[in-house]
């Protein structure tokens, strides 16, 4: 009886931690999307409608 208690709690976390690992991998490549444009090859971060 705990054994199966202890199988499913551990195939649970297992299911959480990869769905969290998703979300984290998800939201990094987002922020890259997001940054990668706003960066310039000078290392300075340009204006987001460009300078004038």
């Amino acid at each position: 009886m705990l054994n199966r208690l202890y199988c499913a709690a551990l195939a649970r976390a297992l299911i959480l931690a990869d769905f969290l690992r998703h979300l984290v991998v998800r939201g990094l490549c987002a922020s890259v999307a997001f940054i990668a444009p706003l960066a310039r090859a000078d290392g300075d971060v340009a204006a987001p409608g460009g300078r004038r």
